[in-house]
């Protein structure tokens, strides 16, 4: 991992994704947005500092298969907690958002 890459992750204070804060148990991982292996770019605004729930969870989905699959879980899941459901509802809300800012940027520079 680069010095720059580093430095990042050692900066940020919560997830991208969920807004959890980082702390002891909570640690901060490096995500692609658009996934690498699904022809994402490898460029630093595709790459976001979350957490490793939210960073597992996701895996190698795509921004919208994501969101479905929170969902999904939301959905079939009648006792799901509180917590849990206010978790997804801002993972979904941030999700769109970078969504809507970064998209832009992958249309002008990264089409054949």
């Amino acid at each position: 991992m680069t010095e720059n890459l580093k430095r990042l992750r050692a900066q940020a204070t919560h997830c991208r994704y969920c807004g959890q804060p980082f702390h002891g148990k909570v640690t901060a991982t490096f995500d692609h947005f658009y996934p690498l292996d699904k022809q994402g770019p490898n460029r630093h605004w595709n790459r976001f500092v979350v957490c490793r729930p939210c960073n597992q969870d996701k895996g190698n989905k795509m921004p919208q298969e994501f969101i479905l699959h929170l969902l999904r879980k939301i959905k079939h899941n009648k006792d799901i907690n509180t917590k849990y459901f206010t978790r997804a509802s801002k993972t979904i809300t941030n999700m769109l958002i970078i969504e809507e800012q970064i998209l832009p940027l992958f249309e002008a520079k990264d089409i054949l």
